[in-house]
Protein backbone atom coordinates (compact mmCIF):
# COMPACT_ATOMS: atom_id res chain seq x y z
CA UNK A 1 0.00 0.00 0.00
CA UNK A 2 1.49 3.23 -1.44
CA UNK A 3 0.73 6.69 0.07
CA UNK A 4 1.99 9.58 -2.09
CA UNK A 5 4.31 11.74 -0.23
CA UNK A 6 1.89 14.76 -0.19
CA UNK A 7 -0.95 12.94 1.31
CA UNK A 8 1.47 11.29 4.02
CA UNK A 9 3.34 14.84 4.64
CA UNK A 10 -0.34 17.05 4.74
CA UNK A 11 -1.77 14.01 7.36
CA UNK A 12 1.34 14.38 9.77
CA UNK A 13 0.96 17.46 10.27
CA UNK A 14 -1.87 17.26 12.05
CA UNK A 15 0.35 15.80 14.79
CA UNK A 16 2.29 18.91 15.26
CA UNK A 17 -1.30 21.10 15.36
CA UNK A 18 -1.92 19.03 18.87
CA UNK A 19 -2.94 20.73 21.93
CA UNK A 20 -1.12 18.92 24.30
CA UNK A 21 1.81 16.02 24.64
CA UNK A 22 -1.11 12.93 24.97
CA UNK A 23 -2.62 14.15 22.33
CA UNK A 24 0.37 14.21 20.54
CA UNK A 25 1.23 10.50 20.94
CA UNK A 26 -2.05 9.26 20.16
CA UNK A 27 -2.37 11.15 16.88
CA UNK A 28 0.90 9.39 15.80
CA UNK A 29 -1.07 5.93 15.99
CA UNK A 30 -4.34 7.46 14.91
CA UNK A 31 -2.41 8.71 11.70
CA UNK A 32 -0.52 5.61 11.40
CA UNK A 33 -3.67 3.05 11.30
CA UNK A 34 -5.23 5.52 9.19
CA UNK A 35 -2.51 5.97 6.36
CA UNK A 36 -1.53 2.09 6.57
CA UNK A 37 -3.04 -1.56 6.65
CA UNK A 38 -2.51 -1.84 9.70
CA UNK A 39 -4.78 -3.29 12.56
CA UNK A 40 -3.15 -1.84 16.34
CA UNK A 41 0.03 -0.40 17.12
CA UNK A 42 2.16 0.45 19.76
CA UNK A 43 4.51 3.52 20.80
CA UNK A 44 7.20 3.72 22.70
CA UNK A 45 9.86 5.44 23.69
CA UNK A 46 13.86 5.35 23.16
CA UNK A 47 16.88 6.52 24.65
CA UNK A 48 20.64 5.70 23.49
CA UNK A 49 21.77 5.68 27.17
CA UNK A 50 21.19 1.57 27.97
CA UNK A 51 19.74 1.12 24.89
CA UNK A 52 16.26 1.44 26.54
CA UNK A 53 12.79 1.12 24.57
CA UNK A 54 9.63 1.96 26.67
CA UNK A 55 6.15 1.70 26.15
CA UNK A 56 4.07 4.46 26.43
CA UNK A 57 0.59 3.87 24.68
CA UNK A 58 -1.26 0.83 22.51
CA UNK A 59 -3.91 1.06 20.43
CA UNK A 60 -6.09 -1.36 18.01
CA UNK A 61 -9.32 -0.86 16.57
CA UNK A 62 -11.06 -1.13 19.93
CA UNK A 63 -9.20 0.34 22.69
CA UNK A 64 -6.38 2.49 23.90
CA UNK A 65 -4.11 1.25 26.85
CA UNK A 66 -1.44 2.59 28.41
CA UNK A 67 1.93 0.66 28.38
CA UNK A 68 4.30 1.81 30.59
CA UNK A 69 5.44 -1.07 32.19
CA UNK A 70 7.02 -2.03 28.96
CA UNK A 71 10.58 -1.64 29.28
CA UNK A 72 13.53 -3.53 27.58
CA UNK A 73 17.08 -3.46 26.58
CA UNK A 74 16.26 -3.58 22.45
CA UNK A 75 19.69 -5.51 21.82
CA UNK A 76 17.55 -8.37 23.00
CA UNK A 77 14.65 -7.88 20.16
CA UNK A 78 16.76 -8.35 17.42
CA UNK A 79 13.69 -6.61 14.82
CA UNK A 80 13.57 -3.55 16.79
CA UNK A 81 17.39 -3.40 17.29
CA UNK A 82 18.06 -3.51 13.91
CA UNK A 83 15.19 -0.95 12.73
CA UNK A 84 16.84 1.56 15.41
CA UNK A 85 20.11 0.84 14.02
CA UNK A 86 19.62 1.26 10.51
CA UNK A 87 17.35 3.98 10.87
CA UNK A 88 14.53 2.00 8.49
CA UNK A 89 11.54 0.15 9.21
CA UNK A 90 11.60 -3.79 9.30
CA UNK A 91 9.19 -6.62 8.76
CA UNK A 92 9.73 -10.38 9.93
CA UNK A 93 7.07 -13.55 9.00
CA UNK A 94 6.06 -16.13 9.83
CA UNK A 95 8.71 -18.27 11.65
CA UNK A 96 11.43 -15.40 11.48
CA UNK A 97 9.05 -13.78 14.09
CA UNK A 98 10.21 -15.89 17.60
CA UNK A 99 14.06 -15.98 16.00
CA UNK A 100 13.99 -11.78 15.78
CA UNK A 101 11.57 -10.95 19.06
CA UNK A 102 12.98 -11.65 22.54
CA UNK A 103 12.72 -15.01 24.44
CA UNK A 104 10.45 -13.70 27.30
CA UNK A 105 7.63 -12.92 25.02
CA UNK A 106 4.79 -15.35 24.20
CA UNK A 107 4.16 -14.34 20.12
CA UNK A 108 0.62 -14.87 19.84
CA UNK A 109 -1.00 -17.77 17.39
CA UNK A 110 -2.96 -15.36 15.19
CA UNK A 111 0.79 -13.07 14.71
CA UNK A 112 2.12 -14.02 10.90
CA UNK A 113 4.37 -10.73 10.95
CA UNK A 114 6.02 -8.02 13.03
CA UNK A 115 7.01 -4.85 12.11
CA UNK A 116 9.13 -1.80 13.36
CA UNK A 117 8.76 1.84 11.98
CA UNK A 118 11.94 3.91 13.64
CA UNK A 119 10.75 7.40 14.62
CA UNK A 120 13.71 9.47 14.11
CA UNK A 121 15.76 12.61 13.15
CA UNK A 122 18.83 12.91 11.17
CA UNK A 123 20.88 10.12 12.84
CA UNK A 124 18.66 10.18 16.38
CA UNK A 125 15.93 8.15 17.01
CA UNK A 126 13.19 8.98 19.67
CA UNK A 127 11.42 5.73 19.41
CA UNK A 128 9.38 3.12 17.32
CA UNK A 129 6.14 1.85 16.60
CA UNK A 130 5.44 -2.06 16.08
CA UNK A 131 2.24 -3.75 14.22
CA UNK A 132 1.77 -6.98 14.40
CA UNK A 133 -1.73 -7.22 12.80
CA UNK A 134 -2.50 -6.10 9.42
CA UNK A 135 -5.23 -6.07 7.17
CA UNK A 136 -5.76 -9.33 5.04
CA UNK A 137 -4.58 -10.20 1.70
CA UNK A 138 -2.28 -6.51 1.81
CA UNK A 139 1.21 -6.93 0.90
CA UNK A 140 3.64 -6.11 3.28
CA UNK A 141 6.44 -5.15 0.46
CA UNK A 142 9.07 -2.88 -0.09
CA UNK A 143 7.15 -0.48 -1.08
CA UNK A 144 5.26 -0.27 2.43
CA UNK A 145 8.25 -0.64 4.30
CA UNK A 146 9.62 2.48 2.66
CA UNK A 147 6.30 4.25 3.46
CA UNK A 148 6.70 3.52 6.73
CA UNK A 149 10.15 4.38 7.07
CA UNK A 150 9.52 8.44 5.55
CA UNK A 151 6.40 8.22 8.25
CA UNK A 152 8.72 7.84 10.83
CA UNK A 153 11.26 10.58 9.52
CA UNK A 154 8.04 12.65 9.20
CA UNK A 155 7.50 12.43 12.91
CA UNK A 156 10.59 12.61 13.92
CA UNK A 157 10.45 15.98 11.88
CA UNK A 158 7.71 17.43 14.55
CA UNK A 159 9.09 15.30 17.64
CA UNK A 160 12.86 17.31 17.16
CA UNK A 161 10.96 20.47 16.55
CA UNK A 162 8.51 20.74 19.55
CA UNK A 163 8.74 20.76 23.25
CA UNK A 164 5.26 21.21 25.92
CA UNK A 165 6.48 23.19 28.64
CA UNK A 166 4.86 22.45 31.89
CA UNK A 167 3.90 26.00 33.46
CA UNK A 168 6.26 25.57 36.41
CA UNK A 169 9.19 24.97 34.19
CA UNK A 170 10.03 27.97 32.57
CA UNK A 171 13.37 26.14 30.69
CA UNK A 172 14.69 28.55 27.57
CA UNK A 173 13.99 27.04 23.81
CA UNK A 174 18.25 26.53 24.29
CA UNK A 175 18.07 24.68 27.29
CA UNK A 176 15.52 22.49 26.14
CA UNK A 177 17.51 21.60 23.34
CA UNK A 178 20.66 21.14 25.24
CA UNK A 179 18.68 18.65 27.30
CA UNK A 180 16.97 17.12 24.94
CA UNK A 181 20.95 16.46 23.90
CA UNK A 182 21.60 15.06 26.47
CA UNK A 183 18.83 13.02 26.50
CA UNK A 184 20.65 11.53 23.02
CA UNK A 185 23.77 10.85 24.82
CA UNK A 186 25.89 13.77 23.02
CA UNK A 187 28.72 14.99 24.38
CA UNK A 188 29.28 19.16 25.30
CA UNK A 189 32.04 18.62 22.85
CA UNK A 190 29.54 17.25 20.13
CA UNK A 191 26.92 19.93 21.00
CA UNK A 192 29.16 22.79 20.79
CA UNK A 193 30.21 21.70 17.61
CA UNK A 194 26.64 21.36 16.16
CA UNK A 195 25.00 24.41 17.95
CA UNK A 196 28.25 26.63 17.50
CA UNK A 197 28.34 27.76 20.82
CA UNK A 198 30.89 26.76 23.50
CA UNK A 199 31.15 24.01 25.26
CA UNK A 200 31.34 26.08 28.70
CA UNK A 201 27.84 27.79 27.38
CA UNK A 202 26.75 24.24 26.96
CA UNK A 203 27.66 23.10 30.56
CA UNK A 204 26.05 26.41 32.25
CA UNK A 205 22.51 25.50 30.23
CA UNK A 206 22.69 22.17 31.32
CA UNK A 207 23.50 23.43 35.05
CA UNK A 208 20.50 26.05 35.05
CA UNK A 209 18.37 23.43 33.58
CA UNK A 210 19.48 20.90 36.53
CA UNK A 211 18.60 24.11 39.16
CA UNK A 212 15.14 24.98 37.70
CA UNK A 213 13.57 21.38 37.30
CA UNK A 214 14.66 20.82 41.05
CA UNK A 215 16.88 17.82 40.09
CA UNK A 216 20.20 16.46 41.78
CA UNK A 217 22.26 16.20 38.50
CA UNK A 218 21.30 15.55 34.55
CA UNK A 219 19.69 11.85 34.67
CA UNK A 220 17.68 12.84 36.97
CA UNK A 221 16.76 16.47 34.45
CA UNK A 222 16.33 14.44 31.46
CA UNK A 223 14.20 11.96 33.69
CA UNK A 224 12.11 14.47 34.44
CA UNK A 225 11.62 16.05 31.20
CA UNK A 226 10.73 12.82 29.81
CA UNK A 227 7.92 12.18 32.11
CA UNK A 228 6.57 15.65 31.06
CA UNK A 229 6.75 14.83 27.69
CA UNK A 230 9.02 18.22 27.10
CA UNK A 231 11.63 16.29 25.32
CA UNK A 232 10.99 12.63 23.71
Amino acid sequence: MLVPFNTLYEQVQRIEQAESHEDQLFLILKTYMELYPVLNATLSRYSSLGFLGEGIISIDMKALEYISEMRDDIRSIPIVYSAIQERRSKICKGIDCLKMTSSKYQIASNVQAISVTPISYGTFVFGFICSTLFEPKQPLNDGLLDSFTQFGKLVGQIMAGTAFIHNGMKLSKREIEVMRRVSWGESAKEMAATMKISEFTINQYVKSSIKKLGANNRAQAVGILLREGIIT
